[in-house]
């Protein structure tokens, strides 16, 4: 019995050291991404595109319908839903949300 007991342990430890690693690593990345090129300079070159197009450029109906299809209680839950695939309750089925 103590033996399971040391070993959940060690593996909670391995897993608490690679979520922090990993961590680590993500900000090094976004850290030297940003060094690159900074985010203005990025949205400066999304929007240069030739196709480019801004929100206010959409209809109201393409919005509304995009609303529709990703979540139809956006404009009434308080906060975002931060992951994909979370079960509906309303409906009793699965829905995906976004950020």
């Amino acid at each position: 019995m103590k033996w399971i007991k040391r070993l959940c342990s060690f593996l909670v430890l391995v897993i608490i050291i690679l979520i922090g690693v990993l961590f680590v690593k993500g900000y090094i990345d976004y850290r030297e991404a940003l060094n690159e090129k900074s985010v203005e300079k990025m949205a400066a070159e999304i929007e240069s595109i030739d196709n480019y197009t801004t929100i206010d450029e959409l209809p109201q109906t393409y919005i509304d319908a995009v609303l529709a299809v990703e979540d139809k209680r956006f404009y009434s839950h308080e906060k975002p839903v931060l992951y994909a695939g979370q079960k509906d309750h309303t409906q009793g089925r699965r829905a995906v949300y976004g950020i």
